[in-house]
């Protein structure tokens, strides 16, 4: 079975040596190396070319198009029947590759999730799998826990994280790739619906692991991040979610506004760390920004949610909400910089 390993890059040269030399050790031999780079004004060509690798093969944008734009255009030109997403701040295990594919023997699977853990501290999880909020919103399934027995077990996840994920090619590109409109984040969860909605399993596999610096190209806690997560996850909401739970949706953000604003007052969480440099009015003039950007788009919107529906039973985002559920208690007061919430 032939991988497809399919890395887009922006500004990435301070990570891309390591990441492509742990590619060039795994231990699998049928696997091709596929590079679409968003228009990188630093050395990132130079060092990937630096290499002389045959199996390389680069695709140079003009400007920059975003995640979704660079990795549909792999997958378009890829051979392989398995599309591995991989980021360019990771770092792979030689057996990365052959522990995945394994469970595509399975019909029924379409696509994979590795064990990711974070470079710096490896003894805590950075996603095991993706889980879906009430609200549209995802997070990596044990994010900023340590690595425990509930972490070493197969079983089935929603989706996996755009970072490090296997997929069947031919059904990624039948269910339209990542949506493009989307640019950062949220990009993995489109994907990982459309396989869902669609009969499709996510299996996890903790022998699949790799390392990973936890969103190098935007900062963990940036404005750019802050915006494309509120603005994308609202997205999928008004995308995919019946409207009974679109309406019940906004009780469940407004839990998740309560534990976002508790850890900036308790000085723990993703809120806490975005204020250290930044300001609750630059916080929500963001979100607002987000919601604006929606209702502009919000035709479009409404046209690819109609397309949807006419395929997709709703009834089945309830039962991956049911199945894949993460509070927004972990959501909002997970500290990595502060240790690991075990109560949650």
């Amino acid at each position: 079975m032939k991988v497809s390993i399919a890395i887009v890059t922006f500004n990435s040269a301070a990570v891309i040596k390591d990441c492509l030399t742990s590619v060039e050790k795994i231990d699998y031999d049928n696997f091709e190396i596929l590079i679409y780079d968003n228009a990188s004004i630093d050395n990132t060509i130079e060092i990937i070319e630096s290499f002389g690798n045959k199996r390389i093969k680069i695709v140079r944008s003009y400007y920059n198009r975003g995640f979704g734009f660079g990795l549909n255009r792999l997958a378009e030109i890829s051979t392989g029947e398995i599309l591995a997403s991989l980021n360019p701040d990771t770092v792979v295990d030689k057996e990365w590759i052959k522990n995945a594919v394994k469970h595509f023997v399975s019909e029924d699977v379409g696509m994979v999730s590795s064990r990711i853990l974070f470079k710096d501290n490896p003894d805590l999880i950075d996603s095991a799998g993706h889980l879906l909020y009430p609200d549209g919103i995802n997070r990596g399934r044990g994010h900023k826990q340590r690595v425990c027995d509930a972490f070493l077990k197969t079983t089935d996840v929603a989706f996996p994280s755009g970072s490090a994920g296997f997929y069947r090619r031919e059904l990624f590109l039948k269910f339209g790739g990542i949506d493009e409109s989307f640019f950062l984040f949220g990009d993995d969860t489109d994907i990982g619906i459309k396989f869902q909605l669609n009969g499709y399993r996510c299996i996890y596999e903790p022998d699949s692991i790799v390392y990973h610096i936890y969103s190098h190209s935007t900062g963990k806690y940036s404005d750019i991040k802050a915006y494309f997560v509120e603005r994308n996850r609202v997205r999928i909401l008004l995308k995919y979610f019946p409207t009974r739970l679109i309406g019940w949706s906004a009780l469940y953000t407004l839990k998740r506004a309560f534990y976002h604003n508790l850890s900036a007052i308790i000085g723990k969480g993703d809120t806490a760390n975005y204020l250290k440099n930044g300001s609750i009015f630059r916080l929500y003039t963001l979100m607002l920004m987000a919601y604006l950007d929606t209702i502009l788009n919000l035709q479009n919107i409404l046209r690819t949610r109609k397309e949807i529906s006419k395929k997709i039973r709703n009834r089945k985002i309830g039962q991956l909400l049911q199945r894949f559920p993460i509070s927004a208690r972990e959501i909002a007061l997970n500290d990595y910089s502060k240790g690991v919430d075990h109560d949650i």
